[in-house]
């Protein structure tokens, strides 16, 4: 049922997407509930309650009334969180929005990510061809042959891990549950293997048009590996649906790092989100 209503909302943010739900499900303290074929879902963390934008059958300005009700009979204010920009003017009048950069979306042209055709990507083009060149590099859909192998690796990347940000902890963490129960998920992947290791995992799903990217994990001393890997997925998601038309690739969760890598890929747009609050 909560597909459907995605399906239904139809939100290019990843926060509407199968993964951005289930992979912050525990650290956000989320639940939800049904109403009308719309998803309501409650976000509950450090004595902070915020409410996603209902996704589903119902006219935005009609769910919200009704959250704004269940608030006012519960006596506390109204917050949504990640409320993606297209949709502030379809809000119930009287609120206060402020943009969140650090949860904001990159979203991408599909196709110029399938070769790196184009001066914007010549640096991406010319990594991915030489590593290509330096090392034949395999590439593999994960499945039973080589899942446990992929675990292993990913182990290993998270284990490095040492930045101590909680936010890229408990991702890791989860990228992990993830793999453990990759086959519940409606989600596309790909390893790479250099010299007969893997030493790269991407996995992502497809809504509507839109390819939202949520595991990238590769070895960083292998230059070029990360954008060999990136290309190759999207090409082979965009050969099976050629009705794609975006890669999200998420947010940068305030890593300058994250920021950098993400705007090099040359993104068409930034997708805004904003924290929405009615007293």
């Amino acid at each position: 049922m909560i597909e459907a209503c995605l399906d239904l909302g139809n939100y290019d943010s990843c926060d509407y997407s199968i993964g951005g739900i289930y992979m912050w499900a525990d650290y956000f303290g989320y639940r939800y509930c049904i109403e009308s074929e719309t998803l309501f879902m409650e976000s509950y963390r450090n004595g902070r309650r915020m409410f996603f934008m209902p996704c589903g059958a119902m006219r935005t300005n009609d769910a919200v009334l009704l959250l704004r009700k269940f608030c006012f009979e519960k006596s506390y204010s109204l917050q949504l969180s990640v409320v993606p920009e297209e949709l502030l003017p379809k809000l119930p009048a009287g609120y206060v929005a402020e943009n969140t950069p650090d949860w904001n979306d990159y979203l991408y042209d599909i196709v110029p990510l399938t070769t790196y055709d184009g001066h914007a990507l010549k640096n991406k083009r010319n990594r991915a061809r030489k590593f290509e060149m330096d090392y034949k590099p395999l590439f593999e859909t994960i499945d039973g042959s080589n899942i446990a192998e992929a675990i292993s690796f990913l182990n290993s990347y998270v284990s490095s891990d040492k930045s101590g940000q909680p936010f890229r902890t408990y991702e890791n963490r989860q990228t992990l549950s993830v793999m453990d129960r990759l086959e519940l998920y409606p989600f596309h992947s790909l390893v790479v293997r250099v010299e007969g290791r893997i030493q790269g995992v991407i996995v992502g799903e497809t809504r509507h048009n839109v390819l939202f990217v949520h595991i990238e994990k590769s070895e960083k001393s292998l230059l070029g590996i990360n954008e060999s890997l990136f290309r190759t997925f999207v090409a082979e998601r965009f050969s099976e649906n050629p009705a794609l038309r975006y890669v999200n690739r998420e947010e940068d969760m305030g890593d300058e790092g994250l920021r950098r890598s993400k705007l090099s890929f040359n993104p068409i747009r930034i997708l805004k989100k904003y924290t929405v609050t009615y007293e």
